[in-house]
């Protein structure tokens, strides 16, 4: 019988929380600056526990993508998962992975994370990626674009029982 593996991504694979970086990466330098100034109170308001991570992410996405090619971001995710995530994994970490694959267990990293990246990453590993965040683009009058599957973000994650 295969045993199913969950891994955590941020700070169990990795050593810190990725998303921030890849948001300095990803968004440019100009709608930096401007969402640090518009989004401050959120930003405080999150260190004081008033405001959600959900919120202010949500609020970051829109602020630093809208209107960006999509091309733009596949290139940075690619960027991001090649260049940037090699250099915080956890040596540990990949050694557990490895096991498991070698064992024949099912390896599934499960997070919250932006699968821009992470999904990539995950591919290049040949484990699975589930709850990551995907990110879509809608078009009105010109693209914006939102966090799609807001409640894997919000912590209401929910994963079958089933036997492999």
């Amino acid at each position: 019988m295969k045993n199913l593996a969950l891994f955590d991504f941020d700070g169990t694979i990795t050593t810190r929380e990725m998303l921030p970086e890849f948001f300095r990466l990803a968004i440019p330098r100009g709608r930096q600056f401007i969402g640090q100034i518009l989004l401050a109170p959120f930003i405080i308001g999150y260190k004081l526990g008033i405001v959600s991570g959900t919120v202010v992410r949500a609020l970051i996405v829109r602020l630093g993508f809208s209107g960006v090619p999509f091309s733009h971001y596949e290139r940075k995710g690619l960027e991001f998962a090649t260049l940037v995530l090699p250099q915080v994994i956890r040596p540990e970490a990949l050694e557990w992975i490895k096991w498991h694959k070698g064992q024949g267990d099912m390896v599934v990293v499960v997070s919250g994370s932006l699968d821009i990246y992470l999904a990539q990453w995950c591919r290049s590993q040949k484990v699975e990626c589930i709850c990551s965040v995907p990110m879509e683009i809608r078009t009105r009058t010109r693209n914006y674009w939102r966090l799609q599957a807001e409640s894997s973000i919000r912590g209401e994650r929910s994963l079958g029982h089933e036997r492999l």
